[in-house]
């Protein structure tokens, strides 16, 4: 099965094709095409020949690459142009190779690469031509209006648009063939003699393309070096056509002997440049021949290497520092994240700070304060009650603050709010009231919990509260007795009782006085008397009793039958609404 070949053969002449190997002439100029156009993008091309100065077109052939194209070739596509049948073998040619780069949508840029040269009779020579994509960056300096490319604005110039997407002359430079000398004959030796001899003429088609080689494996994709900046690929090297003797200007185009090559022009070495080999070199600031001739000046970590007045030294690459002062070791501090030399050397990172970027900077949620890193940002407040602002923690010398200001104080009114910032809500004595109770509150008929109802004079441990509570205008009152035996089978009883207040003068909005707590242990049959507080004058309690004391009946020190107990009250302080 036949398969296109990425190695494109096809001769042609100024007026006529020759297909295949032809008969492989003595005069003859092998064109190596290449191109950086990317391979996801359609590449179009047209070459023809034609002679200088003549309207004349003699062959044409077409190719595509890359994109949709079906088939498509591979680079470097190699083809052969040869003098036209009847043609002189010394006569020139011009060789033009259209180029349009297609999207993937219906738009395209399209210039055109023109070279120009002359047959040497009986001999063959290599002409290499590179499409460079930058030929159609926009330029400026055109006559035509509006925008144009470089390749345009070349053109405008009488010159053309070259590998390095720069203005060259016309005028190609030939060198002997350097093709790989397995290469041709094994193409030529693969075509059968008949195709060797078919000659078509420009009115025929013109895409025959020699499909048949299947001896000749095809290279894989993108094999050629990537170039660092400054380079240029010629043939499978990369070398600097700006100082290059054997490539001056561009690819194949050597310096003549004692030349060199400066900004690629081939020019005589003048001082301060001399000879060294074949280049032409400044040996003050030359890296390779840096005081004399191939003193190349050591390469060292994470630096360049300079040359300055015949002397070889470094340039570190951001963000390394040379800190030590040693050539041999480079650059050898990563100032980005060295706390000890960030961002320069002998910057030290203190008070617990990290170098981030070459920076001393405090981690997060902390602020450099005073040279010290503390946390800040955080919510914080200055003053009480109606003077009370919010704020963020900020530094303040060596030390943080909240950078809050506390409003200014009012007359107390009463609003529930502490208007004078005291600290004490309502304090006016306009907002205070003490309510009284109708009458005393009388807790017994304790109900059991534990034991058989007989304290038999152990005890009782006696435990006496009165809780207070708001409801509406007035206080209500909950009185709680628990009595428990303290030995024996701990008979335990208790009970609570509520009582509500007299109506205050207003709603109440806060009780100011405190719950009240008492208690005794028993240790006769007597009436007992508890001191009170908080609101209650006194409790009169029975604890121990002659008979069952957990029982239901009267608790007065009369009957002295049941355990229980009598609150008296005064008055419970409050603040009620004016």
């Amino acid at each position: 099965m036949n398969v296109l070949r990425p190695i494109v053969r096809a001769c042609f002449a100024a007026a006529a094709w020759v297909v295949g190997g032809c008969t492989a002439p003595a005069t003859q100029v092998w064109v190596v095409l290449d191109s950086d156009a990317p391979i996801d993008r359609r590449l179009d091309l047209r070459a023809t020949v034609s002679t200088p100065g003549s309207t004349m077109m003699g062959g044409t052939r077409t190719w595509s690459r890359g994109g949709d194209a079906r088939p498509s070739i591979r680079f470097p596509a190699i083809f052969t142009v040869v003098p036209a049948k009847d043609g002189p073998r010394d006569g020139r040619v011009s060789l033009h190779i259209d180029a349009t780069l297609r999207s993937s949508t219906t738009t395209s840029v399209s210039f055109r690469r023109t070279a120009e040269f002359q047959f040497r009779p009986n001999q063959t020579w290599t002409l290499r031509v590179f499409i460079a994509t930058s030929c159609l960056a926009p330029a400026t300096g055109c006559a035509r209006a509006g925008e144009c490319t470089v390749a345009q604005r070349c053109e405008e110039q009488g010159l053309t648009c070259g590998d390095e997407g720069r203005c060259v002359p016309r005028e190609a430079v030939l060198v002997p063939s350097d093709l790989d000398a397995d290469l041709a004959p094994r193409d030529v030796r693969s075509i059968d003699a008949t195709d060797a001899t078919t000659v078509m003429d420009a009115t025929m088609a013109p895409d025959v393309i020699d499909a048949s080689i299947e001896d000749v494996p095809p290279p894989p994709l993108d094999t050629r070096p990537t170039c660092p900046a400054g380079a240029s690929l010629c043939g499978a090297a990369c070398v600097s056509v700006a100082d290059d003797p054997r490539h001056c200007g561009g690819c194949d185009r050597p310096c003549p002997s004692g030349q060199g090559c400066v900004s690629g022009a081939c020019t005589a070495c003048t001082a301060p440049r001399v000879m060294c080999g074949a280049t032409c070199v400044n040996r003050d600031n030359n890296t390779s021949h840096c005081g004399a001739c191939n003193n190349s000046c050591p390469s060292r970590p994470n630096a360049t290497s300079t040359c300055a007045s015949g002397r070889c030294g470094i340039n570190c690459v951001a963000p390394f520092l040379d800190c030590d002062g040693r050539e041999d070791t480079g650059c050898e501090i990563n100032s980005s994240d060295d706390p000890s030399q960030c961002g320069a050397c002998g910057v030290r990172c203190n008070g617990g700070m990290a170098c981030v970027a070459g920076r001393c900077q405090c981690p997060g949620g902390q602020s450099n304060c005073g040279g010290t890193c503390m946390p800040t940002g955080g919510s914080c407040s200055v003053g009480v009650g109606a003077c009370a602002r919010m704020g963020r923690v900020v530094c303040s010398g060596a030390a943080t603050m909240c950078d809050a200001v506390a409003g200014s104080p009012s007359a107390e009114v009463c609003n529930g709010q502490d208007d004078n910032c005291d600290g004490t809500v309502d304090e006016d004595p306009a907002c205070v009231e003490c309510v009284t109770f109708p009458s005393g509150l009388t807790v017994n008929n304790l109900a059991l919990t534990e034991g058989d109802r007989e304290f038999e004079g152990h005890g009782p441990s006696m435990t006496l509260t009165s809780t207070w509570s708001i409801v509406g205008d007035r206080v209500q009152a909950q009185a709680c007795v628990r009595a428990r035996e303290t030995t024996s089978d701990w008979t335990t009883g208790q009970a609570c009782r509520t009582l509500s207040s007299n109506p205050a003068a207003g709603a109440i909005t806060a009780i100011l006085e405190g719950n009240y707590s008492g208690g005794y242990v028993d240790t006769d049959h007597s009436c007992d008397f508890v001191p009170g507080g908080s609101g209650v004058s006194s409790v009169t309690c029975v604890g121990d009793t002659s008979g069952d004391d957990v029982c239901f009946g009267a608790s007065t020190c009369a009957s002295n039958s049941c355990t229980g107990c009598d609150f008296t009250f005064s008055c419970v302080r409050v603040r009620r609404a004016p």
